[in-house]
């Protein structure tokens, strides 16, 4: 990223992640005793690994680990000025999720969900984009266009129902108490399953790319921040079954950049601010399904004023005039707390919203923010990214 001038805003850091072992990236389902995994490597799992690292090389008062807005050297300590009011509110440093990278891709590119108002033909030859069901085949193949769930290249546009060819690997099950194998049954008064189980794996090798951003007031840490990635985290581990040798994962920061006023208002200027579409990158934890104008406009606002550091702009009054997007839930494993997230419906990847106004420069500058910051709950640990788009 070239920067456009000005004082930085905020500062980013491109990381490339490697899959030194297989890596287990779980979804918490399971199909019979084959538990699923994940084709990307979510920010909240990056997140954890760094923030446990962290603690172990910044920390100078140990007996505060558990409570750290009490310790008296708070001020002074790395992971607090990091991690502070780490609900959702104030992060002063954003995980993103880390998607696979493209390989042969002249460009470059990572594979990002498809957007869900997407149609393709079976042997993709033909895609369009609509916001109703279409009744239309392909020229070539003649088969029936269908919605397209899977992803897209960032640069190419290739597209590919899953980037990532997974391994599956067979485990005894064991009862550490007892000391021996253990009987599986997921569900009380069910058949067990006997002793062995699966899990799905990405293989060795496989690359995945993110972004960390930091907030300006933490630019100082970036080198240690840089450190601890690079030399701390890979000693963690990411996913499940690091006791059995997976999870290893080595991260190169390929590229710091400082992001400007002047880079948004270049972004800005690219889009088109009276006929724009919203796409999640990644799952969002909003309160509704329906990503209203009033909420959509409450984002921009906080990015603008994030990037920008100043007081909330006036934007134009927005419709929200089409929508495709489907919906889940989503628990987790809360390493502050050492307990399970509670189950949170989701909005997954991929929905898209399509809005209309009369388009302002400080609405597009919002919306260019926006793709810095994101949309929802957690957007420190991934969730709620965005692309503004123009279909």
């Amino acid at each position: 990223m070239k920067s456009s001038g000005g004082e930085p805003s905020i500062r980013v850091l491109e990381v490339v992640a490697k899959a030194e072992t297989p890596l287990h990236v779980g979804t918490g389902r399971h199909y019979g005793v084959v538990k699923e995994c994940r084709p990307y490597i979510p920010g909240s799992f990056l997140r954890g690994a760094f923030g446990t690292a962290l603690i172990k090389v910044c920390c100078v008062k140990p007996e505060y680990i558990d409570n750290h807005s009490e310790c008296p050297s708070r001020e002074e300590c790395p992971y607090f000025r990091l991690f502070r009011d780490e609900g959702n509110k104030a992060s002063r440093i954003i995980f993103r999720h880390a998607y696979p990278r493209h390989v042969g891709c002249f460009g470059g590119g990572v594979y990002l969900p498809a957007p869900r108002n997407l149609y393709t033909c079976r042997s993709m030859h033909t895609r369009r984009y609509s916001f109703e069901p279409l009744e239309t085949v392909c020229e070539e193949c003649k088969e029936r266009l269908e919605p397209f769930r899977g992803y897209v290249c960032s640069s190419c546009g290739t597209l590919t129902k899953s980037p990532v060819r997974f391994q599956r690997i067979a485990y005894t099950a064991l009862d550490r108490s007892k000391g021996s194998a253990a009987i599986i049954l997921h569900i009380p008064g069910t058949e067990p399953y006997g002793t062995l189980h699966s899990v799905d794996v990405i293989p060795r090798g496989f690359e995945f790319q993110t972004h960390v951003t930091l907030s300006k007031d933490v630019m100082d840490l970036t080198e240690l921040v840089v450190k601890v990635l690079e030399t701390a985290v890979p000693d963690e581990g990411l996913g499940g079954s690091k006791s059995r040798g997976l999870g290893k994962v080595s991260l190169r920061v390929k590229k710091v950049s400082d992001v400007t006023s002047g880079d948004v208002e270049a972004r800005a200027s690219e889009l088109d601010s009276e006929n724009f579409t919203v796409r999640l990158l990644s799952d969002a934890f909003l309160k509704e399904p329906l990503l209203k104008p009033e909420t959509l406009l409450a984002y921009a606002r906080r990015a603008y004023t994030w990037v920008y550091r100043k007081g909330a702009p006036s934007l134009p009054d927005v419709k929200l005039d089409a929508w495709v997007v489907s919906t889940g839930v989503m628990g987790g494993w809360s390493l502050r707390d050492g307990r399970r997230r509670s189950i949170r419906p989701i909005v997954e990847a991929g929905a898209v919203y399509r809005y209309v106004s009369t388009g302002s420069e400080e609405l597009s500058k919002a919306l260019a923010a926006l793709e810095y910051l994101a949309v929802g709950g957690f957007k420190a640990h991934g969730y709620g990214q965005v692309r503004i788009e123009h279909f």
